[in-house]
């Protein structure tokens, strides 16, 4: 017989709420048969066969769920059975319970439904997970405990064994996520628990090592940096450096060579970057320069500390590798990111702070602290399980320098939240299963970057991924997605780029938008205009038709449908623009950013009903609720397939319109996207002039 079971419930004996370490509320549930209904070869069902027959089941009629309710029932003569509260069973074979606070839970007096709470296993761990989330007590109104089996789904959640909390109070319900920990007959499916003050780095070395030479890895393995697919290669090579972790030396090294990459957020703090005074020259022998580790953020120091215990040598951090004083150098580099991290034998990414400064947590005893929830509910021990990778809340998920390098490793060693993960093509590893790959969990640019890197929709992808993100100098909005751009470019050689959007599809490429799902008008966060604060003249904007000319959260409007897009612009890199000869005169679009272009203008005028009337849908990039006349010009039209029509057959005319406003220097400026009926732009007084727009 099982010893995950607690003695009383194998002896058939019901005991008082007191010895069960439970309150009279909560004693009124079989918690150690819902804990371990779900877990196999156990013989837990023999065990409760009447929990089963003391429910009646009552379904409610276009309810998702059914509820059941218990009843009183002899199980030992002279004892009733004290299962008495109702439950909820789901079709999936979920259980749960819903425990009513009412006006909050109180720990010194008795809750509103007269039991006390003090020495109540249940009670008191609902009391922590409200804590850890900052709630007050006295608003937790209700908290929901599901019962739940394993999934069948791949992913780092799938080993639910036990229970969910769902604290509910006045602000987002707050989720804490349980597992239960058995003995050795259970632990096949259970898991340990991460030491809580220090990473165990022999696993991370592992974890390195099973990626190397496994055999679902191949797709994880780095690239080759080669001569044929880089124009300069010379060139990089010359610049290309790596720290030597065991002399503490900036060293020149081949790109092919193994080094592992960081990535990480400088912030505010101020350190160590290399210049031109650095590199020291000896009589025989390669330029080099010496660092103070010491003197090095923290954040680098425990880098180099993983790379020696991970075996490795050579570490390639931008502030160290790079001649941050040297615009030559500088430029050389920023253009080979793609090729540095697809290089990499595996990128640390340190997402673990604000700065710096912060280090990577864990690596050394005492440098991290895991506080999980646990507790024993009828002698069975239950613990919080593994928080989920989001990297989208921390600090190094907002920058968007960041966006590129994580994108373009194909190994990546990830230090978040006070814990460590791996990720590589076959999935994600953690602490609490090191043994485990939780295939579902592979991130997004996987699903981008296998073999279909020149179709629009990645890239537009890849946009919005990196445009809600933040960079402390606007100049750098370009240099900080080039890596992307240049990998569009190796893998479809016609590929080029007109400030950051792409010639071949550049019709469509003008199609995004303020994001504007689930919002209303009101709700909408309007863009900020980025200015080009590299250049002498203060404040000079980039191109406003451009993405890279705002600030924000964007999606693009073709991502929902296959459309088929006609265009009614020629631009000027496309075969018939030669023959406009009374086109006004402009420079270089690629150097300016100022298109002199051919359009059908109009003014069309947005009613009273605000942006979304019958016949168009306008999105302005300063989120304006605007009335009146706005001037556009028609992009293009597009139609998409109907349901109801043979194949390749379209319908559904759409005229896609960008809204524009005329500025002094006689520039027109973008200030939004419409989408309108082909017969409401017949509708409007149209003309046909050559414009400007910058």
């Amino acid at each position: 017989m099982s010893n995950f079971l607690p003695q009383a419930a194998k002896d058939f004996v019901i005991s008082s709420p007191a010895s069960r370490g439970l309150c009279s509320n909560c004693a009124k549930y079989n918690w150690a048969y819902h804990l371990t209904r779900h877990i196999p070869n156990t013989e837990r069902d023999a065990l409760f066969q009447y929990e089963d027959s003391v429910v009646r089941e009552t379904r409610n009629s276009g309810e998702a769920f059914f509820g059941l309710h218990t009843r009183k029932w002899r199980i030992v003569p002279g004892h009733d059975a004290p299962y008495s509260g109702s439950y909820n069973v789901s079709e999936d074979d979920q259980t749960w319970i819903s425990l009513e606070y009412g006006g909050g839970i109180s720990v010194q007096k008795p809750n509103p439904l007269g039991s006390s709470v003090n020495n109540c296993s249940v009670c008191d761990l609902v009391i922590r997970a409200a804590r850890k989330q900052g709630l007050q007590l006295q608003s937790v109104n209700r908290v929901d405990c599901v019962f739940s089996k394993p999934m069948e789904k791949e992913s780092m959640d799938s080993f639910v064994w036990g229970l969910e909390l769902r604290v509910e109070g006045r602000i987002e319900p707050y989720w804490a996520s349980m597992t239960l920990l058995g003995d050795e007959e259970t632990a096949a499916f259970m898991r340990p628990n991460p030491h809580p003050t220090q990473i165990d780095l022999k696993i991370l070395r592992r974890w390195w090592m099973e990626c190397d030479y496994g055999l679902n890895h191949h797709e994880s393995r780095p690239s080759i940096w080669s001569p044929l697919a880089h124009n300069n290669f010379a060139t990089a090579a010359e610049r290309f450096r790596v720290v030597d972790v065991r002399t503490a030396r900036v060293v020149r090294q081949s790109p092919n060579s193994s080094f592992i990459a960081l990535s990480y957020v400088w912030g505010g703090s101020s350190h160590f970057r290399l210049s031109k005074r650095d590199l020291i020259v000896p009589e025989n022998g390669e330029k080099f320069a010496q660092l103070d580790r010491l003197a090095l953020p923290r954040t680098i120091q425990d880098a180099m500390y993983v790379v020696e215990s991970l075996g490795a040598q050579y570490l390639w951090v931008d502030a160290l590798c790079i001649v941050q004083d040297d615009p030559e150098d500088l430029k050389i580099n920023i253009n080979n990111m793609n090729h540095i991290y697809s290089a990499a034998q595996l990128t640390i990414i340190a997402a673990s702070g604000p700065n710096a400064d912060t280090g990577l947590p864990g690596i050394y005893a005492g440098t991290r602290l895991l506080d999980p929830l646990s507790s024993s509910i009828e002698s069975i021990q239950v613990t919080e399980n593994e928080p989920e990778l989001d990297l989208d809340k921390t600090v190094w998920g907002t920058r968007g320098w960041t966006y590129q390098e994580y994108v373009l490793s194909h190994r990546t060693l990830i230090f978040a939240n006070q814990r460590v993960f791996y990720e590589c093509n076959a999935g994600i590893k953690c602490e609490s299963r090191p043994n485990k790959v939780w295939k579902g969990a592979k991130k997004v640019r996987f699903e981008q970057f296998e073999g279909v890197f020149g179709h629009f929709r990645t890239y537009a992808r890849h946009v919005e991924g990196y445009n809600r993100r933040t960079l402390t100098y606007d100049s750098d909005v370009l240099n900080a997605f080039s890596a992307i751009l240049s990998e569009y470019s190796l893998q479809d050689s016609l590929k080029k780029f007109c400030w950051g959007l792409p010639l071949r599809d550049f019709t469509q490429a003008l199609l995004w938008h303020i994001r504007n799902f689930h919002l209303t008008p009101r709700e909408f966060q309007p863009l900020r205009r980025r200015k080009r604060d590299d250049l002498p003249s203060n404040g000079r904007l980039f191109p406003s038709w451009s993405w890279i000319g705002w600030a924000g959260d964007i999606t693009y409007y073709t991502l929902s449908r296959a459309y088929k897009i006609t265009q009614a612009v020629t631009w000027p890199w496309e075969p018939g623009y030669a023959d406009n000869a009374s086109a006004p005169i402009a420079s270089n679009p690629f150097e300016s950013g100022i298109l002199s272009i051919l359009v059908e203008l109009a003014s069309m005028h947005i009613g009273n009903q605000g942006n979304f009337g019958r016949d168009y849908y306008a999105l302005f990039d300063d989120a304006r609720l605007n009335q009146g006349s706005v001037d556009c010009f028609l992009l293009g039209s597009y139609s998409y397939a109907d349901k109801d029509k043979a194949e390749g057959e379209y319908n559904q005319l759409r005229h896609l319109v960008l809204a524009v406003e005329l500025h002094e220097n006689g520039i027109y400026h973008r200030i939004g996207f419409i989408r309108t009926t082909e017969s409401h732009w017949q509708s409007l007084e149209r003309r046909d002039e050559y414009i400007l727009l910058g």
